[in-house]
């Protein structure tokens, strides 16, 4: 028997809500990954703990341990999933694995090699996509010392000069290893970089006006090519200037404190394409968006980003205040983002900017603490937008932004989907999902909401499900807030003499007549219709038609 379109929505909804709250019937996903001594088969104790700190194993609550032998790759490595072992203590679901929960993983490694000694580690654990995985512990200022003046990828000999067909002519290269290959061929070197010759690139760049490429690739286990970055990056003020990247790691280290880790600068007629990750391990944001030069030919347009285009494949900031935030003026752009992971804020608008006619395309916000997407200003811009909580409780979209498109999809927790700010005015919304519906604190209720047919009634209140309002005091309008028209049918008329209809514009309409059963009175957003009556009010039902 084949389920409506509707149905099958229904128990999606019920499903992503019941995967939220806890795992009360299905066994908890948690991921086990760690290095062994060697390629040796070894035992290994997985235990699951509530609470407690990262310094001190076996604290917190213990919820459940388990042994198994695992057989690590020919460099040690080993990555399981728990509840294949046999059990020593627990079992893997109930309240207290709920995502919303602090828990974190201790594991012992025991070789079966003679003299090997036993390795343990605690890790935290973090709520991605409904499961657990183990998140690297968060180092601190100075911790990664080590790692200063380090190169992931070295070339011999050094120094080599290509032949002359080789050069990619108006275009500066940085290799791996610091190295940057100038439009000309020759070589320069980056000696005391603390930024892997990335600031360097783009001041070369910017002083001999020629494009910028840096040299990514895959490292065994460690994804991309890594550019460890220690002191903030800031892109120049540019105009008719392209920076490519290929697979890389910019990774911001904790010593770069509360600053951006990469600022960009005044732009025109630029594209910018990093083809990687930002990890920005810092206390501020990953990503800043500030003209705060003017541009270097028409400077008479002053400080300003225009007319350009950024792509960035990921960006990861966990602990950070946030992934993005936008500033200044900001006008015909396009930002593209596949993934913007953790921080308090997923993308900020501040109050303070001004953004108008972009484009935002951000496939996967997740992970946020406060806020997916926060806009405090902004006009006539187009929002591409899907969030997931990830077991958080951030709110999803709140904006305060005027006559914005947006195409969104938003999965929350208690906190609303959506939320309509004071000023928001002319917005619309194209949704198949709001998990949490929204709230509408708008003085100009004219924003639009345009729900799938397929999202249940009760979710968005749509149909019947609208809050009807109480007639209220005779003479008084009553102003339709909804995001959708609705549909005013009188089930009984009363003693109404006189009623009409205000528009969005102001205008009323009255009518001398009274109201008939049955009749029903169409109000747009932010319309409103006044009854007068003498004795009896009459009685109503509102219909939301989305």
């Amino acid at each position: 028997m084949k389920m409506t379109t509707r149905l099958l929505m229904t128990l999606m909804v019920a499903c992503i809500s019941q995967s939220l709250a806890a795992f009360p019937l299905d066994p908890v996903r948690i991921y086990v990954p760690g290095r062994a001594p060697s390629s040796d088969k070894v035992d290994i104790t997985a235990s699951i703990y509530q609470g407690g700190t990262y310094t001190e194993d076996g604290s917190g609550k213990l919820l459940y341990r388990e042994r198994q032998t695992v057989q690590p790759d020919g460099d040690g490595d080993f990555a399981y999933w728990l509840g294949d072992g046999s059990v020593l203590y627990g079992k893997l679901q109930g309240p207290e694995f709920g995502l919303d929960k602090t828990l974190y993983l201790d594991v012992q490694v025991l070789s079966r090699q003679p003299a090997t000694p036993q390795k343990a580690y605690r890790v935290k654990l973090s709520s991605i996509d409904n499961a657990y995985v183990a998140s690297q512990r968060r180092r601190q200022v100075g911790e990664s010392e080590h790692l200063r003046g380090k190169f992931f990828r070295s070339y011999a000999p050094a120094f080599r000069r290509v032949v002359p067909d080789m050069v990619r002519t108006g275009v500066a290269t940085l290799f791996p290893d610091g190295r940057i290959q100038t439009e000309t061929g020759a070589f320069l070197r980056t000696d005391g970089t603390q930024t892997s010759g990335v600031q360097e690139l783009f001041d070369y760049c910017e002083s001999h006006n020629v494009d910028g490429y840096i040299v990514g690739g895959a490292i065994p286990k460690q994804q991309q090519i890594r550019y460890l970055i220690w002191e903030p990056l800031q892109l120049p003020a540019r105009q008719g200037f392209r920076l490519d990247t290929g697979s890389i790691t910019m990774e911001f280290m904790p010593e770069v404190g509360s600053q951006p880790g990469l600022t960009i600068n005044s732009c025109m007629m630029c594209d910018i394409r990093i083809r990687g990750l930002l990890h920005y391990r810092g206390e501020g944001y990953a990503l800043a968006v500030h003209a705060s030069d003017r541009l270097p030919l028409d400077k008479f347009v002053g400080e300003t980003i225009v007319d350009s285009a950024f792509y960035i494949s990921s960006i990861a900031c966990r602990g950070a205040r946030g992934a993005v935030v936008l500033d200044g003026e900001v006008n015909y752009c396009t930002f593209t983002f596949n993934e913007v992971n953790h921080g308090d804020y997923g993308i900020h608008v501040t109050s303070t900017a001004q953004l108008s006619n972009n484009r935002f395309t951000c496939k996967h916000v997740h992970g946020q603490e406060e806020t997916s997407v926060l806009v405090e200003t902004g006009s006539s811009n187009v929002w591409e937008i899907n969030t997931n909580c990830d077991g958080k409780d951030p709110r999803g979209i709140v904006t305060s932004g005027q006559n914005d498109v947006w195409f969104a999809n938003v999965i929350s927790r208690s906190k609303k989907s959506l939320t309509l700010g004071k000023t928001a005015r002319g917005n619309q919304f194209h949704t198949g999902l709001l998990s949490n519906g929204f709230e509408n604190h708008a003085q100009n209720p004219i924003n639009r909401i345009y729900p799938a047919t397929t999202v249940p009634a009760e979710m968005l209140k749509t149909g019947y499900a609208v809050d009807t309002p109480e007639v209220g005091t005779s003479g008084i309008p009553i102003v339709n807030r909804n995001p959708y028209p609705v549909v005013v049918w009188i089930k009984h008329p009363g003693s109404v003499t006189q009623w009409g209809v205000t528009d969005t514009y102001g205008v009323r309409e009255m009518v001398d007549a009274p109201l008939l059963a049955g009749q029903s009175i169409y109000l747009a957003p932010a319309e409103s219709i006044t009854l007068h009556y003498a004795k009896s009010p009459p009685t109503w039902k509102w219909r939301a038609i989305p």
